[in-house]
C-alpha cells in the first residue's frame, strides 16, 4: 500500500546467465528494471561484473598465467607437474633438459574461454622458478663430497 507517496516497497528477483569467458568490467542491462517511480521514466538495473583473484591462475585477457617451482635436480633433468584447472580437468606442465630460471611454458587452448566464441580458448603461461640449494658443506663447496640436488612440488 502506497499511503499516498505514489510508491510502495517489494523484493523482485531477476536471473542472468553469465556466458563463459567474460572478463572483469563486462555489463550487463536488465531495462526497465531499476526503481519505478510515478514522477520518472524507470532506468535500468545494471550489473558490472568483478572478477575476485584466484590462488594460482592470473588472468590477462584470455590468457591464464600462473608461477611453479621446481628443484634444482628438475631443471638438470626433467620435470612434471599436473595442475587443477577451473573445471577440475587436469593439465600437465613438464619440462626435458635443461630448464632456465625464469622459462615460461606455453600451454596453447588452456586459457580461459573466448566470450562469444564457443570453443575458443586463450593460452596457459607457466613462468618456471628453480629453487637452488640454501647452503653447501665446506667438502661440497670444495668439489669433494657430492651433494642431493633437491626437487619441488610447488606451484608459487
Amino acid at each position: 500500500m502506497c499511503q499516498g507517496h505514489k510508491r510502495t516497497t517489494a523484493l523482485d528477483t531477476v536471473t542472468m546467465f553469465l556466458e563463459r569467458g567474460i572478463k572483469d568490467g563486462h555489463t550487463v542491462r536488465f531495462s526497465g528494471m531499476a526503481n519505478d517511480d510515478p514522477d520518472y521514466t524507470t532506468g535500468d538495473l545494471v550489473i558490472v561484473v568483478k572478477e575476485l583473484p584466484h590462488g594460482l591462475f592470473v588472468r590477462k585477457e584470455n590468457d591464464l598465467h600462473l608461477k611453479m617451482s621446481i628443484g634444482l635436480g628438475e631443471a638438470v633433468t626433467k620435470f612434471t607437474r599436473n595442475i587443477t584447472h577451473f573445471d577440475n580437468h587436469t593439465v600437465e606442465i613438464h619440462g626435458e633438459g635443461i630448464t632456465q630460471p625464469g622459462t615460461v611454458k606455453k600451454i596453447a587452448f588452456e586459457g580461459m574461454p573466448m566470450h562469444g566464441s564457443g570453443s575458443q580458448r586463450g593460452d596457459l603461461y607457466a613462468e618456471i622458478k628453480v629453487m637452488f640449494p640454501q647452503s653447501l658443506t665446506d667438502p661440497q663447496k670444495a668439489g669433494n663430497a657430492p651433494f642431493k640436488l633437491p626437487s619441488s612440488q610447488g606451484i608459487l
